[in-house]
Order: structure tokens, then C-alpha cells, then sequence
């Protein structure tokens, strides 16, 4: 397991470039507080935009709750293929096509998720149509429990999260797939089914992607020949002021028992992060203890790391293909307490763990780590401003980069 001296010389010049690039981007961001709406504004206002992905903000409307810190092993939930035949043929829309899709309409899609998770990203697709004189493009997204009636599954409770985005498309006949982030990161979705919804202003002319069946992508049927569909989508209208209507079946109109055509799914995905890492692996190891006690000569030593003016109490374990997990030991390296280097039952550094202050942009100490080695490894990390406990996992020696891991609260 140890590592020969040109390997480790290789490594640590690797670490040292990871931890020189980690300080350096976070200390350029501007930060905004999304709940002053003094210092929210509308994304993209500036002209000559380029098309396609785009990031905005994800202005929080409503109080959120329950937010906690997932691991690094990412899943994309998507069930679209990146294209949208509405965009392509121009037609009017979605299904249904009927003459009751004007006005305010939400539209909302089912996911299946199978680990608890926390959020990272939701992209939503869509497109200005030639002729539309407005660039503006203005939605809400809400989150939906799941609501099983008569065996029919359809958006139920609201998680009590609204997230209100204001954004734009800058040229008639393109479309733009944003992608949301900010406050959404860190929302907790339990395993199981939730509903994710779009609500826009039809009258304003943008159009919410969907993508339909094709003879190159038909849906699955059964033994009995039934349409299998991978996920649901409803529809329904919404008038200010009054109780919105019924949600209703998307493919209960167009589409509804044919493979190569109706509607298989509205342009919305999410990124989640599992909150559990799987086993076997070297789980978060030792707790490294609420009070952090006098410091020590180093800012490592015993296996713990102190870092950030003793704020942050940083611990190791590791893992080896089929072996179990094991405490990282500890480097006395003079990093000034702004990293962590762990040995992995050896002299030589194989993991630095580093936190970075980007109290004055995002608001947050983001947590950095890479390895000079292949083993499976988590990293505990207590705030000892907060005693929040939180752990970090790196499967086969995978790098973490930019996790948003404790707010500044200063």
C-alpha cells in the first residue's frame, strides 16, 4: 500500500496544486443574499448572452427546512433524451392540445428516487418562439409529495419549498435549458416519489420543453401489450385567486396506449446526492468531538486535523479493496491550519483535506480533498462554532471539489 518515493514526489506535487487551486476561485465570487429582495435581480439582463445551458439563481420564496449534507456519489434523474420534438416541429405545445392551455398552467413530472438524497441542480428546459417580442422568461418550481388514489398516482402535499426564477431568453427561435441551483442545493428528497412542477404564463408565448415518443425511441410495453411509461406527467390550469384545478393525465388525451407518439416527459431533471454512502466502505469514521480543546504545536496530530483557527475538527478513515475501514493518520505538515495532510497506514501523505473561506461570496467554507491513492475514504468534519457533524466520501480515491460544506455564520 505504500506508495515508492517517485510516486510519492508525484503525488504530493499533485496535492500541493490542488490546494494552491482551491484557495484561488472561491475568494474571487461576489455573493448575494437570495432572501433580500432588495438584492435580487433579474438574471442576465446584460445583452449578447450566448445560447444554450445557463445557471441562474434560485430565488427561495418560501422557509426551508430539513437541509442536510450529502455525501459526493451523484445521480442525474432524468427521463428525457435532451431532445424536445415541441421545439423541433414547432408545434403548439404539449398535449393536451386543447383550447384550455392558456393563462397560468402547471405542469408536473414524477421521480423515482432510490436513496435518500440532497439536492444539487434542476435543469428546466425551454423555448421563445419566432415572433415572440419578449425575452423575459418567468416560472415558479415547486416540489410535490406523492398521492396514491383509486391506485392513480397524482402531485399531492406541497414540500413547502417555492422557488420564484426570473431569468430570459435572449433571441426569438432559441431555446435554453437553465440550470438551478443556490437555495435548491441541499434540499433532503427521502426515497421514494416526489413530484417537481413548472408554472408559467402560456400567454407570454415560451414553451416548456417535451419530449414525445418516436419510432428511434418508442415506449416499452408489457406482456398484454400495455404502454409502459418510465415516469408521469399532469397537467393542469391555475387562476389567480382561486383553487387550481384537478390535476389531469397528460397522456389521457393524445398518446395514451401508442408507443411512437404522445408525450414521455417535460423538459425538468434533477441532480441529487445520496445521503448514505453504500457498503461496504470506511463509513464517516470517529467523531471528532464537540469541544476542540487546547490546541496542539501542529495542526495535525493523533489522527486530527484543526483547521481555520482551530474552528474545524477534521478526522479520516480509509479503506482498501476488501479490507475494512481504518483510521487516517496525520501528517504535521506546516500548512498554517488551512489543510489537513493523512497518511493511510504508511509515513506518506495520501489525502489532503483542505476548507476554504468563501465567507464573503457564497457564504459558505467549502471543503476540497484529493488522494494519491485508489483506497475508498471519508472524512468527518465537525464545526465547533455550531457542533454540526457532517462527513464527505471519495470513492476510489475520487477527488471532492467545491462542496458547499458549513455556512459562515458570521
Amino acid at each position: 500500500m505504500r506508495l515508492d518515493k517517485g510516486r510519492t514526489v508525484s503525488n504530493l506535487i499533485c496535492l500541493t496544486s490542488l490546494l494552491v487551486c482551491a484557495s484561488a476561485p472561491l475568494a474571487a465570487q461576489s455573493g448575494v443574499d437570495l432572501l433580500d429582495p432588495e438584492q435580487v435581480r433579474r438574471a442576465l439582463e446584460s445583452p449578447g448572452q450566448s445560447d444554450g445551458a445557463v445557471t441562474v439563481r434560485a430565488v427561495l420564496a418560501e422557509a426551508p427546512g430539513g437541509v442536510v449534507q450529502a455525501t459526493h456519489e451523484r445521480d442525474t434523474l432524468q427521463y428525457d433524451d435532451n431532445g424536445f420534438e415541441n421545439f423541433e416541429n414547432d408545434t403548439a405545445g404539449l398535449e393536451p392540445s386543447t383550447t384550455f392551455r392558456s393563462g397560468l398552467v402547471e405542469w408536473a413530472q414524477r421521480f423515482e428516487v432510490e436513496h435518500d438524497s440532497a439536492l444539487v441542480s434542476v435543469r428546466v428546459c425551454f423555448r421563445r418562439p419566432d415572433g415572440d417580442l419578449s425575452r423575459s422568461l418567468d416560472f415558479n418550481l415547486r416540489f410535490y409529495g406523492d398521492s396514491v388514489v383509486n391506485n392513480v398516482n397524482n402531485p399531492g402535499r406541497r414540500s413547502g419549498l417555492l422557488y420564484v426564477i426570473e431569468t430570459d431568453i435572449s433571441r426569438a427561435g432559441r431555446n435554453r435549458c437553465v440550470i438551478l441551483s443556490d437555495h435548491l442545493a441541499g434540499k433532503t428528497l427521502n426515497e421514494g416519489v416526489h413530484w417537481v412542477s413548472v408554472e408559467w404564463n402560456t400567454d407570454t408565448q415560451k414553451r416548456l420543453g417535451g419530449d414525445h415518443y418516436t419510432s428511434e425511441d418508442e415506449a416499452r410495453t408489457d406482456r398484454s401489450g400495455n404502454v409502459v411509461h418510465d415516469t408521469e406527467v399532469r397537467w393542469r390550469q391555475v387562476q389567480e385567486g382561486a383553487p387550481a384545478a384537478e390535476w389531469t393525465n397528460a397522456r389521457s388525451v393524445v398518446g395514451a396506449g401508442q408507443t411512437m407518439s404522445g408525450l414521455k416527459a417535460i423538459g425538468v431533471s434533477l441532480v441529487v446526492e445520496r445521503v448514505h454512502p453504500p457498503d461496504p466502505g470506511p463509513g464517516p469514521g470517529p467523531d471528532p468531538g464537540p469541544d476542540p480543546g487546547p490546541a496542539p504545536d501542529s495542526a495535525c496530530s493523533d489522527g486530527l486535523c484543526l483547521l481555520e483557527n482551530d474552528r474545524f475538527r477534521v478526522r479520516a478513515r480509509y479503506a482498501m479493496p476488501g479490507m475494512a475501514g481504518e483510521s487516517a493518520g496525520t501528517v504535521a505538515a506546516g500548512l498554517g491550519g488551512a489543510a489537513g495532510l493523512f497518511t493511510f497506514g504508511g509515513d506518506h501523505p495520501e489525502l489532503l483535506v483542505r476548507l476554504v473561506d468563501d465567507c464573503s461570496g457564497s457564504g459558505y467554507y467549502g471543503l476540497y480533498a484529493g488522494a494519491a491513492t485508489d483506497a475508498d475514504y471519508s472524512i468527518a468534519v465537525r464545526d465547533t462554532m455550531t457542533n454540526d457533524l457532517k462527513w464527505f466520501r471519495g470513492l476510489g480515491g475520487a477527488s471532492i471539489r467545491d462542496a458547499m460544506a458549513f455556512t459562515c455564520n458570521n
